[in-house]
């Protein structure tokens, strides 16, 4: 238990640091989580489907982090791009970008030898929608506006809000809980 808060402490830590320090130290560290939680997601496809292709994953989570990142940034209104317009992006990241993806995925998967159908297809499309894109959306956060300025603090508290809500979760459970919600599903949880 001890171990498992200094490490959670040293984590809430680099984060923090990593946010209000500067964009790009947040970009490194999220860029970072990403890859890291894709390997994670693909060892977790790859144990129900042993063919599941490892590129696929990582092509198509980094593609939609890098995709989000990019389009929320102040210098893409200067490279000539007019994403500003909320409608547009989000257009973008719900109807054009899953086509885009998924056409190689689906010429690679036609081109597979072992068949197995469009399995790569749709796990790079969900690893792009689970991983990928949530953590591209948070520097949507960023207030780049009114000048190049960054500012941390919406993701900040947007981290805050989180961990709040899930320790006084785990608080009111553990104190005023009565019964466990699934205790065949998770048997030491409140």
């Amino acid at each position: 238990m001890l171990q498992r808060a200094i490490s959670g402490l040293v984590f809430v830590v680099v984060l923090c640091g990593a946010i209000l320090w500067s964009f790009w130290s947040l970009l490194a560290l999220f860029s970072l989580i990403v890859v890291i939680g894709l390997f994670e997601f693909h060892k977790l496809r790859s144990t129900e489907n042993p063919n599941v292709k490892k590129w696929s994953i990582l092509y198509s989570g980094i593609l939609a982090f890098a995709t989000s990142v990019f389009i929320s940034m102040p210098m893409q209104k200067e490279l000539g791009f007019d994403f500003y317009n909320h409608i547009k992006t989000l257009f973008f990241c719900t109807i054009c970008f899953p086509g885009i993806l998924a056409i190689p995925l689906m010429i690679a998967d036609m081109l597979d030898e072992n068949g197995g159908g469009y399995q790569n297809t749709s796990n790079g499309i969900f690893a792009a929608f689970y991983i990928g894109i949530p953590f591209g959306l948070l520097f949507h956060l960023i207030d780049f506006s009114d000048s190049f300025h960054y500012d941390g603090r919406p993701i900040l508290a947007f981290f805050i809000l989180i961990w709040s809500n899930d320790t006084f979760a785990y608080l009111s459970g553990k104190f005023l809980g009565k019964h466990k919600l699934w205790e065949r599903i998770s048997p030491n949880k409140t």
